[in-house]
Formats: structure tokens, sequence, C-alpha cells
């Protein structure tokens, strides 16, 4: 019996019994430990010490170019991208769900200076669905989200500075996305979306690269098959990758 059929069950006077929780606090049974922890994980991983700067390094985009981009793709390379996003974003390191690739990225002098993280785009956005002509047609839209990605974690280390370093991260990011996820899931990417807290943050770099504001989330996240509300709505970002993704669609 699972816990909702626990909470739902009453007794012969009818009143509900207590739930699982209930009774392990009144002492009468030990509940075991949680299987899975979700939301952001801030304490896995290696934050790099030996490659962050110890003052900030202001410049030009020159003086970082060209950009060396590494794909993490083994657990040495995960555990430093999952370090600097425990110590440096808001959110922490992610859980990943379905397809996911992450970068880590470079200066031409070795200095890291940020990280970004791809996984598979969430099943239903109005704007973005509305956008593509997928709204209320099922199989329309799955066929959408094996070709659409969300870029689940996008950080500018403190210590990178200067004009128009986040959207040139931003652009190439796509252009490594667009070569690397074919060979990984065997579907080229038609549509990226990003969500903004714009409590936090001005989306200008999204919009710098070619980012379509379409409209903001209810502020839903879903969570073990169940949507719940957190309160801080983000605004929605889409970068379209394939101009005819409506009549390829629809035809």
């Amino acid at each position: 019996m699972g816990n909702g059929a626990a909470a739902a069950a009453v007794s012969r006077n009818g009143r509900p019994w207590p739930s699982w929780v209930a009774l392990a606090g009144r002492g009468w049974l030990s509940l075991p430990p949680p299987l899975i922890v979700h939301g952001p994980v801030r304490d896995q991983g290696d934050p790099l010490p030996s490659v962050e700067p110890s003052s900030p390094q202001a410049g030009v985009l020159g003086d970082y170019r060209p950009l060396h981009w590494q794909l993490v793709a083994s657990a040495e390379q995960r555990r430093p991208w999952r370090g600097v996003l425990a110590r440096h974003h808001y959110l922490g390191a992610p859980a990943w769900v379905g397809a996911h690739l992450q970068y880590l990225v470079y200066s031409r002098q070795g200095e890291l200076l940020g990280a970004l993280g791809w996984q598979s785009a969430v099943e239903r956005l109005d704007g973005r669905d509305r956008l593509v002509g997928v709204s209320g047609r099922a199989e329309l839209r799955a066929r959408f989200l094996a070709h659409a990605v969300n870029q689940v974690r996008f950080l500018v280390l403190p210590w990178a500075r200067g004009p128009h370093l986040a959207s040139a991260l931003l652009g190439q990011g796509l252009a490594c996305l667009q070569r690397d996820w074919p060979g990984h899931y065997g579907a080229p990417v038609w549509l990226v979306e990003s969500f903004v807290d714009r409590t936090r943050f001005s989306g200008v770099s999204y919009r710098a690269a070619n980012g379509v504001a379409r409209g903001r989330t209810r502020g839903f996240a879903k969570r073990q098959g169940q949507f719940l509300y957190p309160g801080q709505p983000k605004e929605v970002y889409v970068h379209v990758i394939e101009p005819r993704l409506r009549p390829i669609l629809l035809a």
C-alpha cells in the first residue's frame, strides 16, 4: 500500500487513519530514508580551485578568443562541472532528466569562463507550443520534442567580465549543441528553450544571441508525476534553429 492509499484509508468510526509519516512521528514505526532527492545539488564535485583567479579579470571579448569548448564525457570531467555549478550558480547543479549534454568553456589562456548544460525539452510549454503549432496536437508535439532541447544551466563565472561575453558564450554554445546532439541522440536540434528568472537577470544576453521571448511560465514544476507551485514564474526564450520547423512537422 502506498502513502496515498494510507492517507485515504478510514477507521471504523469514519475518521482517517494517520499517515505513515504521522505514525513514524509517534514512534510506532520506522521509515526508510528517501531514495530520490529532487532539486539542485550543491555539495557534489570539485570547484576547480586551481583555475579560479584571485580577482576578476575584466577585458574585451578578443582577450578571451578563441574560446575552447570541452564536452563533458567522463565521470572525471563531470565532477568539476558539478562543482563549479554548485559553487557559483544560484540553482546549483541539476538532477538530470532524459537526454543531456554538458560543457565547460575556457579562454585561449586556459582560464575557465563558464559552464552550460542542456537536456530534453519540457513536455508542455504554452508559448513555445503555439509558436511551433503543436498546441493540442499530441502526435505532432511528440515528434517535435524529439528535436527540442532545454538549456537547463548557463553560467558565466564571476571573474569572466567583458562586453558581449555572455552572448558570445550562448551563440557558440548553441553551435556546439547542434554539432554534438545528433551524434549522441540521433536527432538534429530544431529549437532550444531557456528559462530566465527576471528577478535576477535582464535576459539581454539571450536577446543579443537572437533568442525570442515567448511569455512567462506559470511557475509550476513537475515532481514525481505531480505539478507543484514554487511561486517564481520565469521568462521563456526560444532559439529557432530550423526555420522550416512548422512546414516539416505539418508535411
